[in-house]
C-alpha cells in the first residue's frame, strides 16, 4: 500500500498551519493581542476624530474600503484553513492521481489568492494614508509587508512539501500528467 503524501510529515503539517495562524495573528490579532491592523485603524480613527467634519466623513469611508479589503485577506485565510483541512481528511481517497493534484492546483491557486488579496489591501491602505498625509501609519503598514510576503511564500512551498509531498514549479500552467516518472 502507498502512503498518502498528506499522511507524511504531519509536524510539517503542523508547522504549515501555524504560518496560516501566523499571517491572521500579524494582520488581526489574536488571544486579545491586537493584530497590526486593529492597531493602524485605531490609530487612524484617532486622527479621523481630528479632521474637519467633510474630511473626516470622507476619510471614514476610505477606512471602510480599506477594512473591507483586509475582510478578503481574513476570507482567503479561511479558504486555505477549510481546503488544509479538507485534504487531511480526504487523504486515504487522494492518495495520488488527479484528486491529488486538483487538490494542489486548488491550494497554490488559494496561496496565490491570499498573496494577491494581501497585496490589494495594503495598496488600498498605503494609497489612503498617503493621500491624507498620515505618513506613519502608511510606513508601518509598508515595513510589515515583507514579512507578511515571506509568510505567505513559505506557507505555499510547506504545503506543497508536506501536505502534498514534494516540491513544484512555482506556477501550475502546463501541470497536466507532470507527474509521469
Amino acid at each position: 500500500m502507498v502512503a498518502s503524501p498528506v499522511n507524511q510529515g504531519l509536524d510539517g503539517v503542523d508547522t504549515t498551519l501555524q504560518y496560516l495562524r501566523n499571517i491572521e495573528d500579524i494582520i488581526f490579532g489574536n488571544n486579545g493581542k491586537n493584530g497590526m491592523l486593529t492597531i493602524e485603524m485605531t490609530a487612524a480613527m484617532n486622527i479621523a476624530d481630528k479632521l474637519h467634519d467633510t474630511k473626516r466623513e470622507s476619510f471614514t469611508e476610505n477606512l471602510g474600503d480599506i477594512m473591507r479589503s483586509f475582510n478578503q485577506v481574513g476570507d482567503d485565510i479561511e479558504k486555505l484553513r477549510d481546503l488544509i483541512n479538507f485534504t487531511l481528511e480526504a487523504s486515504d481517497g487522494y492518495s495520488s492521481g488527479p484528486g491529488l493534484i486538483e487538490l494542489e492546483r486548488n491550494y497554490i491557486n488559494c496561496c496565490n489568492a491570499l498573496r494577491g488579496s494581501i497585496d490589494a489591501a495594503y495598496k488600498k491602505a498605503s494609497e489612503i494614508f498617503r493621500e491624507y498625509g498620515i505618513s506613519n501609519i502608511h510606513k508601518r503598514f509598508k515595513d510589515a509587508r515583507p514579512t507578511l510576503d515571506d509568510s505567505v511564500d513559505s506557507l505555499k512551498e510547506l504545503g506543497i512539501s508536506y501536505i502534498f509531498g514534494h516540491n513544484l514549479p512555482q506556477d501550475t500552467e502546463g501541470r497536466e500528467g507532470s507527474n509521469q516518472n
